[in-house]
């Protein structure tokens, strides 16, 4: 642990935070949790598995804050990743008949990506879609949380350099538009904002007691569109899998991850292949890992975690070549849209990638808010320039299937 005594409050608090800053989580399993204890995101269960099986480079920190009383107001979470541009993006030739100019952005996006590395400070779940960066007591104003969100963000910086783990780039992902970093703290003037993929959010209606009541509410041609994906499954079959068939088959399910994975087009990281089967140890009931068997073949699988009254899709694989005769993606989609009904949730949340198909099934896209700054000020100018030069492109159509879009 790492204890940070501010000498003098920042100019617009009116209190002065004391900053915590643990790297281990069972340090402070108590505190911690006794802060937003409905988001099973920000719990000390779920971050424990990150914390053992960590993708490959990652590394958290945690961060508790203190009033001027002692009392436990906020917990901050981090993130420590290697980036190598080259690693995590994927760029398309185009067509299969390219113009000198398409080729020549193609080779000359793929040479800029070879030099593009550093080290990145996430505030929040490189892992997941949404805000799992932080929480603070009600009574903080948002202006405020910022600013303590900010300090936190420049202590661990400075403790990291003291260990010659010094961050290049700090991120911070994924907040909606209410909890928006405005330009009021003089935090927002030093982060350049960007919009990534959406995301994908299905609202369970109140009236959905089962999956045909969600299929009444399609039109013809979307209920058509289900008929046919489910008779394109054929003789595939699902089964919910207990912890003991996910660790006999966290190779194969590793394999089916890694096939869908390494074919996006951005791609931070690579789970551990131990994630998935901890995942189930440690959530228990509050994970669902289903696998999709071709005869006594595990040819797929998905992951739904339970969030208070929200689905989460999590991380899934199947066999990219099976995909099209069978739907499997799709039918995957619809059988979780089925699972989160039954289990009486109020949205189910997709996550990014695969817009189009996902708004297919009902999904609406939810902007997000991202944040980043260079910790160097000349770099810092030159960053919004080199992200969107390398951003990949994303274009979809949203579809509408409820007879009342």
């Amino acid at each position: 642990m790492t204890k940070v005594k501010k000498e003098s409050p920042a100019p617009s608090l009116e209190w002065e935070p004391e900053i915590l800053i643990f790297n281990r989580i069972s340090e402070i399993r108590d505190m911690w949790n006794d802060l937003a204890p409905n988001n099973i995101f920000l719990q000390d269960a779920y971050l424990s598995v990150v914390e053992r099986y960590p993708p490959k480079g990652l590394t958290p920190f945690y961060a508790l804050v203190r009033d001027d009383e002692g009392q436990y107001v906020g917990k901050i979470y981090f993130q420590l990743k290697k980036f190598k541009a080259q690693e995590s993006l994927t760029f398309e030739k185009g067509s299969k008949c390219p113009s000198f100019f398409s080729t020549l952005g193609y080779y000359l996006k793929e040479y800029v990506a070879k030099k593009v590395e550093f080290k990145a400070l996430g505030c929040g779940n490189l892992m997941l879609s949404g805000q799992h960066a932080f929480y603070f007591r009600e009574d903080i104003p948002k202006v405020e949380q910022h600013i303590v969100v900010d300090m936190a963000i420049k202590e661990l910086s400075e403790l990291l350099s003291s260990k010659d783990e010094n961050p290049s780039v700090v991120l911070l992902k994924d907040f909606p538009e209410d909890e928006a970093f405005t330009k009021k703290t003089g935090v927002g003037t030093q982060f350049y904002d960007f919009k990534v993929q959406p995301n994908m959010v299905l609202d369970i209606r109140e009236d959905w007691e089962s999956l045909d009541d969600y299929l009444s509410a399609m039109t013809s041609k979307y209920r058509v569109r289900y008929k046919r994906a489910k008779k394109k499954q054929g003789q595939i079959y699902t089964r919910e899998l207990n912890y003991e068939e996910i660790v006999d088959n966290k190779d194969r399910m590793f394999d089916l991850y890694t096939e869908i994975a390494n074919g996006a087009g951005f791609n931070l990281f690579i789970l551990s292949p131990d994630y998935i089967p901890e995942l189930k140890r440690v959530l228990r009931g509050n994970v669902q890992i289903t696998g999709y068997y071709k005869g006594d073949n595990l040819i797929g699988y998905t992951t739904l975690i339970k969030n208070g009254d929200e689905t989460e899709a999590h991380f899934l694989g199947f066999e990219n070549d099976l995909n099209y005769k069978h739907q499997l993606y799709l039918n995957m989609l619809y059988d979780m849209v089925d699972t989160s009904i039954q289990w009486g949730v109020e949205k189910l949340n997709f996550s990014r990638t695969a817009m189009e198909i996902k708004s297919s099934v009902g999904a609406e896209p939810v902007p997000l808010n991202c944040y980043i700054r260079h910790q160097k000020a000349i770099r810092n100018k030159f960053l919004p320039h080199l992200f969107d030069y390398l951003k990949p492109d994303e274009d979809w159509i949203q579809r509408h299937p409820f007879k009342d879009q």
